[in-house]
């Protein structure tokens, strides 16, 4: 069985699908027992979003589905701002 991956950040995860990862680390369920808790946890609509953005990588999970949603930016309001010294190493002109 191959999970596919994508370094985005910290992607909200159902505590029995951790608890099955765990336990099959463990050793304590096989690979197919573990199939079934994550295509159940597959099913929650965080996972069948759209992700269009196309920008450089280092931005939240919750950042990507603003974006893609189209989410007005006082979805963001109360952030700190990214200092402009980093934004130019970065090489973006913009948030």
């Amino acid at each position: 069985m191959k999970i596919l991956t994508e370094p985005v950040g910290s992607i909200p995860r159902p505590k029995y699908l951790t608890d099955a990862l765990e336990s099959f680390a463990l050793k304590q369920i096989n690979e197919s027992e573990l199939s079934k808790f994550i295509d159940e946890a597959l099913k929650d609509n965080a996972f069948t979003s759209a992700d269009t953005f196309t920008g450089a990588a280092g931005i939240s999970w919750i950042h990507r589905w603003a974006i893609t949603r189209g989410v007005a930016k006082d979805f963001f309001k109360g952030e700190p701002a990214t200092p402009e010294f980093v934004m130019k190493l970065a090489g973006v002109t913009s948030e």
